[in-house]
């Protein structure tokens, strides 16, 4: 409260229209919300594809190991069945990762780190 210039009391009110702050502050939650699931999903969906790939390694790994074993005992046609094999169902497995996730993309297949076993190109 305070006086008017003829010494009345006086009260003055102001009002602020926050309906545009408070839709905004809306939307801005709404779209934080729908960002967090869209988050949550790729984790979901990145957990999955490595899942995916370390059970593939473990296969590829299982069947070398079990060709390995064959070729040490001299059983050559039993570890050219291994490789056989395994590799067929490597490439499946590629060739169903291909048609889930669509065509690469350049540099998608780049590889993390450069092979370094004997005869590659990393070890010249």
């Amino acid at each position: 409260m305070f006086l008017d210039a003829t010494g009345e009391q006086c009260t003055c009110t102001i009002v602020r229209d926050i309906t545009a702050r408070a839709a905004a502050d809306r939307a801005l939650r709404d779209r934080t919300t729908e960002l967090a699931h869209a988050l949550d999903r790729i984790i979901e969906q990145t957990e999955a594809t490595r899942r995916a790939a370390i059970e593939i390694n473990d296969d590829i790994v299982q069947g070398l190991v079990a060709a390995e074993t064959a070729l040490d005992l001299d059983r050559n046609d039993e570890a050219r069945q291994f490789v056989g094999r395994t590799s067929r169902a490597a490439r499946d497995w590629i060739s169903h990762q291909l048609r889930v996730g669509g065509p690469p993309t350049p540099g998608s297949l780049k590889r993390q780190h450069p092979d370094t076993s004997p005869g590659s190109a990393a070890d010249q």
